[in-house]
């Protein structure tokens, strides 16, 4: 199912689209039904979906309202094709990451890398007893499930070459040797930069190798503002003022091109505070104004 975001003039055009492969039916006196009508513009409607996974040998999964490019993450999974998830922070990266494992009913397991994050970290050690701890990593390649490697252009690139061996081929080097891929192992990237290196908002990322980012297929996970506006918690109408405006300060950080982030997790935090009490004033104050000048704060505002 799909849930209706856009606005008016989002219909008429997804409309005109979507009759125009059927105007030649037109000139040959068929009649176009209204139920098709109605498919169709869901089909080219805009926005957040209801994803529902279907499977061969075992019921469907309904994972909800998942992010527009949600569909696209199924069809990497079913090729066996590794994701890099890049955008900007709170765009839920890593919560689709996780209803991915739900709608394929397989163990999800994650790690936060960073540049102090080492080789052990990712594959394990042997312990002076001479025994192994393994890690998240290698259940899920044993056993099967989805890995997720969040914050990877913050890792180290040289650590990170580690996971070339496992993502390319049906085996991996463990400490404690070789061990064969599950057929249900699936392994994603998080990442606030494409992995070239840092940029104005996220300085602090780190050039990736070559090798390892040749081997993930690269989806753009922009915020969805349409997923937004269901899971803000918004259902009043200051509060969904209060999103509106979040997503306008977003919209004018953008354009004045601004080192100001306003994702969906201030918006959901807003909601929140606003709902305890706090005056929105207060609200973007202290989630999105704080540490800025006057003039950049009249450069958010639109002014």
């Amino acid at each position: 199912t799909t849930n209706f975001n856009g606005s008016a003039s989002d219909y008429l055009a997804n409309l005109q689209s979507a009759l125009k492969p059927l105007i030649g039916n037109l000139e040959t006196k068929q009649v176009i039904d209204e139920n098709r009508i109605i498919d169709l513009i869901k089909e080219h409607q805009p926005g957040s979906k209801t994803i529902t996974v279907q499977f061969l040998d075992r019921p469907a999964v309904d994972v909800g309202v998942q992010h527009k490019n949600f569909p696209v993450l199924l069809k990497l999974v079913s090729a066996g094709i590794p994701a890099f998830l890049a955008g900007p922070s709170g765009s839920g990266k890593t919560h689709s990451a996780e209803q991915l494992a739900k709608s394929l009913d397989l163990p999800y397991e994650a790690i936060s890398v960073g540049p102090m994050t080492s080789k052990s970290d990712l594959v394990g050690f042997i312990d002076a007893g001479g025994t192994y701890h393994e890690t998240g990593l290698i259940r899920c390649v044993k056993n099967g499930g989805v890995f997720l490697i969040d914050e990877i252009d913050a890792g180290n690139a040289g650590v990170l070459t580690i996971l070339n061996m496992v993502m390319s081929n049906g085996s991996m080097a463990t400490p404690e040797g070789m061990i064969k891929k599950h057929d249900n192992f699936y392994i994603l990237a998080g990442a606030n930069t494409y992995g070239t290196g840092a940029d104005r908002q996220y300085v602090g990322r780190t050039q990736l190798d070559e090798a390892t980012l040749k081997r993930f297929f690269v989806v753009e996970w922009s915020i969805d503002e349409s997923l937004e506006n269901i899971i803000s918690g918004a259902d009043d109408d200051k509060s969904k003022a209060l999103v509106s405006k979040m997503q306008e300060l977003r919209a004018n950080a953008s354009r004045a091109k601004l080192r100001v982030t306003v994702s969906p997790r201030d918006t959901i935090y807003g909601v929140r505070l606003l709902k305890s009490g706090m005056s929105e004033k207060d609200i973007l104050q202290g989630l999105i104004f704080k540490g800025l000048d006057t003039s950049t704060i009249s450069k958010l505002k639109g002014a």
